[in-house]
């Protein structure tokens, strides 16, 4: 299964990471696309030292697509593919600034990160499961794409539903199953009244897909608390979700919401425990 996300979009490339447990991704051709006109060719040829400390396999999984600025600065449908496959990337960040960035706390104490890190080394976690669960700690969200080949037989809200609830069994370790599962369909018209605390729960962390979206997402905002941390002054980051992506957000974190003209998208949330 292949993953990677578009980490930057600066004046002059587009840059990120991809990854597949199954075969080796170095060298590989990738092609940048504005909408179905492609605007710049390039490989999966940078070392990339955080993957390959994070288990991802050597490391040479980074890319830089050098494109015309003109559209770069436009930053509109911009997304990267695989040569000759139906993988693609979209951006995960339109903020044009250094795409890794270490943040001191988040929703796990210092001793419980360390505990996640040393599950992971034990073969106890997949690579994507501890991906999420560090994203989620250290920045409030995680993106996750489904390809087609990927979702089979199986139906996007299938897919979504139990990756939702097995990341929040993990990074709560408790055990949630679909009865405690809340889904709610949103329009645009009912962003003015969504109310995203309420949203989330007693846990805090939403799911969103199934449209076209746009978030602003302050990183590392919910860190409140957290082995005595101050949450960082952060601005906000515009994350963009397609259709068949799901957005997992802390509700501390996300400061708006735009979904696309026309579009609607479901959220999934944690009911919050009944009133004794």
């Amino acid at each position: 299964m292949l993953k990677g996300f578009i980490e930057q979009i600066s004046e002059t490339a587009i840059s990120g990471w991809v990854y597949c447990a199954n075969f080796d991704v170095a060298g590989h051709r990738l092609l940048a696309f504005e909408r179905d006109q492609c605007i710049g060719a390039g490989h999966i040829d940078i070392h990339r030292p955080d993957l390959e400390a994070a288990g991802m396999g050597k490391g040479l999984l980074g890319f830089s697509i050098s494109c015309d600025p003109a559209v770069l600065k436009r930053h509109a449908n911009i997304s990267v593919r695989l040569d000759n496959s139906d993988f693609a990337l979209l951006p995960r960040s339109t903020s044009q600034r250094p795409a890794r960035r270490e943040v001191a706390a988040g929703l796990f104490s210092s001793t419980e990160a360390r505990r996640v890190e040393w599950m992971a080394r034990q073969g106890w976690l997949s690579q994507e499961q501890f991906l999420a669960l560090r994203s989620l700690n250290q920045l409030g969200v995680y993106q996750r794409t489904f390809s087609r080949s990927e979702l089979g037989d199986f139906s996007l809200e299938r897919k979504a539903a139990d990756l939702y609830l097995e990341i929040m069994c993990l990074l709560f370790r408790s055990e949630f199953n679909l009865a405690q599962l809340q889904e709610h369909s949103l329009m645009p018209r009912d962003l003015a009244q969504l109310d995203f605390n309420l949203a989330g729960g007693e846990h805090g962390v939403i799911g969103l897909y199934g449209g076209e979206l746009s978030a602003e997402v302050s990183e590392g905002a919910h860190a409140l608390g957290i082995d005595g941390a101050e949450p960082p002054v952060v601005a906000p980051v515009s994350y963009r979700c397609a259709p068949h992506q799901l957005l997992l957000v802390h509700t501390g974190c996300l400061r708006s919401l735009a979904l696309g003209k026309g579009s609607g998208v479901q959220l999934l949330a944690l009911a919050a425990p009944a009133a004794a």
